[in-house]
């Protein structure tokens, strides 16, 4: 992980979305005594063990308040520093905080406004692969500041992280489509970690030397996903040298293999690696997967009951994760290929079904995994007709995807964050009157000149009878930026493909 010590000299132009730092803390009574004598709070579910044991909680918590009061030495110490002015925060508690646990603090820069010379943070306290409380900030970065003023100890704090450059472990990569994934990450300029079944290092050796001659780095190493403590001993000697930043899921047994075999690598494997890989993530704020399933789910071919099974099982579960972490920019995709032309499939096509090639496969696997936003359409379908993007089972008939045709560069849905007129950013300015000299980066309620609380009514108003949706109150009361707009946008439409 890419990071630079944390100093009191920073400008705004010296920040970069993606800029994070992370900590850990330990609440405990003492703190809570302290926090008692300056607030006032003596609520007796934060200390008194015998009324905490009779409520939901069983046992005291951490007031919400003392548990974010590490935001204050973020803006004042970490991002940016000495130079900062707090301007505003917004922050959403979703689960208890105990005291005795460890609890990361995870702060990263999602926002530049130049407008206000100011950075907007996201802030998430974890506990391991639990969201406890998310916060956003907005901090101003006082460029005209004189750090020679400055006297103070920054050796106590963590240093920033950048945004990693991708590395990406791709299982079942010495397969038909697996050569061709890697091959394709690699002239992207993306680094590899080549997962192999024990025994098969020279294979995997000889696929690392040919994505070595586009100057990435690449590494193999052997585990049979089928074993749980293979896979945990893989995960561990992994994390211990890299910085994992995706997970292209391809391994699974044969199509007649035993359900249990099936379900093991398919799906099994995948909740263990994510399980490992989630806790990581979140502290980084950043993770991407690919499993790629099969279009034989959409129509269920007769002998491949346990092979369908397990890609559905799989699917969904990556589906779901997907959901629970997309705001925080860690992001799951299922990729389902038609017949593909690997000797996975060539006893298995009839005659006269056209195939896919797996260099088409693995043009959108890794074109998948690297794009951002894409949260809207998490569900791919592919065939030799094309491309097409939605949510599980939003395909109507069958044969319209299964005809023979060449397939091109794929290409999304309506795609609400670009130029075209249909976008969101071209919404707002038209509502506001703005031209493109004004930038939307970090723009909200009193962040963006003419976007006050009043107008923000009219403007969910004006969306509405735009883009065909509708909001409810408690959508347009939450909505204050507009990075939570899009995301709000972004799930309605999503669900009318459903």
């Amino acid at each position: 992980m890419n990071s630079k010590k944390i100093n009191h000299s920073r400008k705004l132009k010296d920040f970069s979305i993606g800029d994070h730092i992370i900590f850990t803390r330990v609440w405990g009574m003492d703190a809570f005594k302290e926090f008692r004598q300056i607030s006032g709070d003596n609520n007796p579910l934060h200390h008194d063990e015998s009324y905490a044991s009779k409520t939901s909680f069983g046992k005291p918590i951490v007031p919400l308040h003392l548990a974010t009061s590490p935001l204050s030495a973020i803006a004042g110490m970490m991002i940016p520093g000495d130079n900062s002015l707090y301007l505003t925060n917004h922050v959403r508690a979703i689960e208890a905080i105990p005291y005795g646990e460890k609890i990361t603090y995870s702060a990263k820069v999602v926002a530049i406004i130049e407008v206000r010379q100011a950075l907007e943070l996201r802030v998430l306290l974890l506990d391991k692969d639990k969201v406890l409380v998310e916060a956003s900030m907005v901090v101003q970065v006082r460029d005209d500041y004189d750090s020679t003023l400055a006297s103070l100890n920054y050796n106590q704090f963590n240093e920033i992280y950048n945004t990693p450059p991708q590395t990406i472990l791709v299982t079942g990569a010495l397969g038909g489509i697996g050569r061709s994934v890697c091959r394709s990450l690699a002239e992207k300029g993306v680094s590899i970690l080549i997962q192999h079944r024990v025994g098969r290092e020279k294979e995997a050796e000889n696929l690392a030397e040919k994505c070595r001659k586009f100057n990435v780095r690449v590494a193999s190493i052997g585990s049979e996903l089928e074993d749980q403590k293979s896979i945990k001993i893989m995960m561990q000697k992994l994390l211990k040298k890299e910085t994992i930043t995706g997970l292209i899921h391809l391994a699974s047994p044969a199509v007649d293999a035993s359900m249990m075999q099936n379900m093991a690598v398919n799906y099994q494997s995948l909740v263990t690696m994510l399980e490992i890989l989630t806790p990581v993530w979140l502290s980084h704020q950043y993770g991407r997967v690919i499993v790629v399933g099969s279009s034989a789910v959409e129509y269920f071919p007769q002998g491949w009951e346990n092979y369908v099974a397990a890609k559905v099982t799989a699917s969904r579960y990556i589906l779901a994760w997907h959901s629970r972490h997309a705001q925080y920019d860690i992001e799951g995709r299922v990729v389902s290929p038609g017949y593909v032309q690997t000797s996975f499939s060539d006893e298995l096509r009839e005659d006269g079904v056209d195939a896919l090639l797996p260099e088409q496969v693995a043009e959108v696997i890794a074109d998948s995994i690297l794009e951002k936003n894409g949260s809207e359409n998490p569900y791919l379908w592919l065939e030799t007709s094309g491309l097409r993007r939605g949510s599980w089972g939003f395909f109507l008939k069958l044969d319209q995807s299964r005809s023979s045709a060449n397939i091109k560069k794929p290409k999304p849905f309506q795609d609400l964050s670009n130029d075209s007129k249909e976008s969101i950013e071209f919404l707002i300015r038209d509502f506001f009157g703005l031209g493109e000299d004004v930038s939307l980066e970090g723009a909200g309620i009193n962040l963006l000149p003419g976007w006050d609380s009043l107008k923000h009514i009219e403007l969910m108003l004006f969306l509405e009878k735009k883009l065909g949706i509708s909001f409810r109150s408690d959508e347009i009361e939450a909505t204050k930026m507009l990075s939570d707009l899009k995301q709000l946008i972004f799930k309605k439409i999503s669900s009318t493909l459903k």
